[in-house]
């Protein structure tokens, strides 16, 4: 290769280059109840945690040697693991889930896809430093780093993802992400992209953003007004939403009623109309 051909192809690779977007961010699942912490890591490896109701997971993978703006790995359970592949669209990241074959493959008949948007007023936190709930302790599930992952969506259902079966993930448990899928009591079963109250997902109008995941019996999240967070707790009294949200050392109340995707948000006498994002 000559001189002009290289400096050719090295404008093209900068320029590509130029368009991608960093998956470092945190992102809410559109149909709400769900947050994905990602972190984009100068090697390429990304981490991740995926974090819903009652249940946390972790992510890892590493970003597409082909587009920057695309990544596969896996996704750690306690009872088994998942494939996934996200793919970057600012402001949104399409996430599709693949239930792992005995031979380590993806099975293409047992996969779904999420949308999540990002956050633009959180920063993401370290999924390495994160202490979330109870599905951080070491997975016996989990892979050795060398495996390789996905190489693309279109190609998902063919590359085989693992060196030799032995070492393929555990895919014979219930798929904790699966929206249809009932799994177990136990923490690390429950579905944390399942979203059944209507109480659940994020909330935007009049200058103020609601955020709001179910814990146990009760709800918590944040409001973010005028640039600032505000860390929020309440719970269903009545068909309402009853709560306090914290600024400073100072507490103040707030109620909440839905009515299909509206939410009209009172605290001291003044009103918030809100549309569910």
């Amino acid at each position: 290769m000559n001189i002009k051909k290289a400096v050719i192809a090295i404008i093209f690779i900068l320029i590509s280059l130029s368009f991608a977007q960093s998956l470092n961010g945190v992102y809410l699942l559109k149909d709400g109840g769900v947050i994905l912490n990602l972190e984009q890591q100068a090697d390429g490896k990304v981490l991740g945690l995926l974090t819903g109701q009652n249940a946390s997971f972790e992510l890892e993978g590493q970003l597409s040697p082909d587009d920057p703006n695309t990544a596969y790995g896996y996704i750690y359970a306690t009872d088994s693991n998942l494939l996934f592949a996200i793919v970057l669209e600012e402001p949104n990241i399409n996430m599709i889930t693949f239930a792992i074959l005995e031979n380590g493959d993806p099975d293409p008949d047992n996969s779904e896809t999420f949308v999540f948007v990002r956050d633009a007023s959180a920063q993401a936190a370290n999924p390495q430093t994160a202490n979330p709930e109870p599905n951080t302790q070491t997975n016996p599930n989990r892979l050795p780093n060398n495996n390789k992952p996905v190489n693309s969506t279109t190609t998902a259902t063919t590359e085989q993802t693992n060196s030799g079966s032995s070492t393929a993930p555990n895919s014979s448990q219930t798929n904790p992400l699966s929206q249809t899928s009932t799994g177990a009591t136990a923490p690390s079963s429950q579905n944390p992209l399942a979203v059944k109250d209507p109480f659940i997902g994020t909330f935007v109008g009049d200058g103020l953003k609601l955020e709001l995941i179910k814990k146990d019996e009760s709800f918590i999240g944040q409001i973010v007004f005028n640039g600032n967070s505000f860390p929020v707790t309440a719970q269903k009294d009545n068909g309402l939403l009853i709560g306090n949200f914290q600024v400073a050392e100072n507490i103040f109340s707030f109620s909440a009623a839905l009515t299909q995707d509206n939410l009209r948000f009172v605290t001291d006498g003044t009103s918030y109309n809100l549309q569910r994002q």
